[in-house]
């Protein structure tokens, strides 16, 4: 493999969970503007309330 070749599906990989943990944040930190408590946003996202903190 030269230095100009990917692997493809790992790169589209790579991009798809930096995106889902993007928004995963974003709509972690909108609920929480509305009010929603940060161990209710941890259980309704299926991630660890340190996830939410951060």
């Amino acid at each position: 493999m030269c230095i100009t070749e990917y692997d493809e599906v790992r790169t589209m990989n790579l991009f798809k969970e930096e995106g889902r943990e993007e928004g995963t944040k974003e709509m972690s930190l909108n609920l929480y503007r509305l009010g929603i408590s940060i161990e209710n946003i941890a259980a309704g996202a299926n991630v660890s309330v340190d996830q939410v903190r951060s």
